[in-house]
């Protein structure tokens, strides 16, 4: 798998894989085509390519002191088998080329990722809450 920057004519491709995360929440952005679009148009979106086809999508969010893995979504005939965890390796990479230390990504319960997360090396630090549902914060040193 090849990992490139998304652009505009992939907007449709990530909103479909973003519908595999969808949850029924009031202001859940996270797969909506305007958002999306916004965030590849910030450069903040990138793809995984397989035979000219996206399999994954993630969107990698810089901010002073760490980036944030705002989204991962894998082809959902294509989950186990790796695929997550070369993006997040990706992020690692990312983060350093930026100087970054710190990777966080935060996941809602009904995901149940986090054994996914801790096999991938990161912490789960506090449990929050948004529009009633809970989601658990992770961080990786890198």
């Amino acid at each position: 798998m090849q990992i490139i920057p998304a652009s505009i004519g992939d907007l449709e491709d990530i909103v479909q894989l973003n519908n595999l995360f969808h949850l029924e929440i009031h202001n859940f952005r996270w797969d909506t085509p305007k958002w999306i679009f916004e965030e590849i148009t910030k450069g903040n979106y990138f793809i995984g390519i397989e035979n000219g086809e996206v399999i994954a999508a993630t969107c990698l969010l810089d901010s002073e002191e760490f980036i944030s893995i705002e989204t991962i979504a894998v082809n959902s005939s294509r989950q186990k088998e790796g695929i997550g965890r070369a993006i997040i390796r990706f992020a690692e990479i990312y983060a350093a080329d930026r100087g970054k230390k710190e990777i966080r990504v935060d996941s809602f319960q009904e995901y149940n990722l986090q054994k996914f997360y801790e096999a991938s090396g990161f912490k789960l630090g506090s449990t929050n809450e948004y529009e009633g549902h809970k989601y658990d914060c992770f961080s990786i040193k890198i």
